[in-house]
């Protein structure tokens, strides 16, 4: 049973809920009142502490001691119908997006791709396989010669943009050429099971096994900040961070990047050298 009936709330109550039923008048005209928490969440949250505060079992209670029809809105389902033009839509939006053949091996790999459409990949319910049927989704195929080498023909043209065409390595090559590491997925991908792309790169030229074994050669140890600036006016190739810290300088991080600021081409001793090589 209620503490207060209608007409009989203590002023601070009843303040609160003239506002509130004044809103529920707005919201529903008709005093009927369908969907409240769906469709007005604050005004539900509420209704939960009025109907506590005046000592009714549940908001239901409340409101219709004062008055009004409440019923929750009944959960409508999707038809098949409308589920599938769902799943078509949300296909078609991958497929403008997917350029080419699909690189992609997993629903996973679709919601790191595009984490805008990660709500609608779950909702959809689509099964990896229908993602490939429809060509989201990409099955592994057996590589073979014309793929490889047609792959390899598109690297080539990438690298002609940049001038260079060997490398020592994968990484290298991805870090210094950002256009090629779609190339380089799909040749992972490909050679998988076949000795790795490294493999195959070094084998077409594109990676040297040479460099490989001669590159970073440790500079002698040099205990002072005047090696890094020497390193770097004669222009010796420095690969690593390491190298110009303690392990081969005698630097610490904070020495080397102080040094770095006067000698690196954001600083000003780079800069002027720049200038003197324009010049000669």
């Amino acid at each position: 049973m209620a503490l207060y009936t209608p007409g009989n709330e203590p002023d601070n109550l009843k303040k609160k809920l003239t506002s509130f039923l004044a809103k529920i008048d707005e919201y529903y005209p008709d005093k009927k009142v369908v969907g409240l928490h769906n469709e007005h969440k604050k005004l539900g949250e509420r209704l939960t502490a009025l109907y506590r505060e005046l000592g009714y079992e549940s908001g239901q209670e409340m409101l219709e001691a004062y008055g009004y029809e409440y019923a929750q809105k009944a959960k409508t389902s999707r038809s098949d119908d409308e589920k599938k033009a769902i799943q078509l839509d949300l296909i078609n939006r991958l497929k403008e997006r997917i350029d080419g053949a699909s690189t992609y091996k997993s629903i996973s790999d679709l919601k790191r791709a595009f984490p805008d459409l990660e709500r609608d990949i779950t909702n959809a319910h689509l099964t990896k396989q229908e993602f490939i049927d429809a060509g989201i989704i990409g099955e592994r195929v057996e590589l073979t010669t014309d793929m490889s080498e047609e792959l390899l023909s598109k690297l080539k043209e990438v690298l002609s943009k940049y001038g260079k065409t060997t490398f020592v390595s994968l990484r290298e090559l991805r870090m210094e050429v950002p256009e090629s590491r779609e190339i380089i997925d799909q040749l992972k991908a490909a050679w998988q099971n076949r000795g790795g792309a490294d493999s195959f790169l070094r084998e077409k030229g594109i990676i040297t096994a040479e460099a490989e074994k001669t590159v970073i050669a440790a500079p002698p140890v040099q205990n002072e900040r005047g090696g890094f600036e020497r390193s770097v006016i004669l222009g010796e190739e420095i690969r690593t961070y390491g190298q110009f810290t303690r392990q081969h300088y005698g630097l610490v991080p904070a020495d080397y990047l102080s040094a770095r600021a006067s000698a690196m081409p954001s600083g000003k001793l780079c800069r002027g050298l720049s200038l003197v090589r324009e010049v000669i």
